[in-house]
């Protein structure tokens, strides 16, 4: 199953060319490119941006579809961007960054998620990159996935179906409805409303958190994996949230035990509201 994959670049051509190895050894051939183009501001912008696309162009086992920025529209605007040009033509894709490499099985996982919840209207999305988990989480699960309403930005894959709830990009005001609607705000953790808190007093766009605003507003879930089959290696980059890359542990096996509808692991809800503080 080779499902509409979204790349979404700037100007980091030692990061992507590990993540274009990586979907050629994955024997991914259904690619969108999303390249930013350079800031103004920066005068080595243009020879990074011009890197990238050089690469892009170089890619010899698949012709992937290509979509040029002529100016900076940075990550904020360009990954709702690449999202909303995906699910206008497809049912069901998957966003990657320039810093999010696959593992072995991130196809299979994403692909089977998506097949079994497709018709879910409770499931929003399924996650790549998943936190570290207590062994004693691990070990008893019976299935290798399970559920949070906490959305992922790295490597994540949704429906069209889901994606069309994302109507209001305005922060402050999804925001304030959510408030007026009496929604929890710290089921996916805590720091979300200080995250929301911070993005509203430094007037900052954020995708991200209207999406999640949008997930709990209509009591979604997205899928997780007990362990990751992403790989963020843009930590410490200046593009990242952090600069000390946490420690994870990637998926060694294939993904085989899924449930059939919204199960909930009590343990690993609370492993993951506690990293989330």
């Amino acid at each position: 199953m080779d499902i509409p994959t979204a790349v979404v670049c700037y100007n980091r051509p030692d990061l992507l060319r590990r993540v274009i190895t990586t979907l050629k050894e994955l024997g991914a051939t259904d690619l969108t490119f999303f390249s930013d183009g350079p800031q103004d501001s920066n005068s080595s912008d243009a020879d990074l941006v011009w890197q990238v696309r050089s690469m892009i162009k170089a890619i010899d086992w698949t012709q992937p579809r290509v979509i040029y920025h002529e100016q900076n529209v940075g990550q904020k605007a360009a990954v709702p961007f690449a999202a909303d040009s995906m699910f206008r033509f497809y049912e069901q894709a998957i966003i990657l960054e320039d810093d999010c490499i696959p593992q072995p099985f991130f196809f299979d996982f994403m692909g089977e998620c998506l097949t079994r919840y497709a018709d879910n209207k409770d499931v929003y999305g399924i996650v790549g990159y998943v936190p570290l988990l207590p062994e004693s989480v691990i070990q008893p699960a019976i299935y290798d996935c399970f559920f949070f309403p906490r959305m992922g930005t790295c490597g994540w894959a949704s429906w069209r179906r889901a994606w069309q709830h994302h109507t209001e990009r305005n922060l402050p005001t999804a925001h304030d409805g959510a408030i007026a609607a009496g929604i929890d705000l710290t089921k996916g953790g805590t720091d979300i409303p200080r995250m929301i808190a911070k993005m509203r007093d430094q007037k900052r766009i954020n995708w991200s958190l209207t999406w999640l605003l949008e997930v709990y507003a209509h009591n979604g879930y997205y899928v997780y994996s007990y362990e990751s089959h992403i790989e963020n290696i843009g930590f410490g980059t200046g593009v990242s949230q952090s600069a000390r890359t946490p420690p994870i542990r990637l998926a060694q096996n294939k993904p085989a035990r899924f449930p059939v509808s919204i199960e909930i692991d009590a343990s690993a809800t609370a492993a993951l509201l506690e990293h989330y503080q």
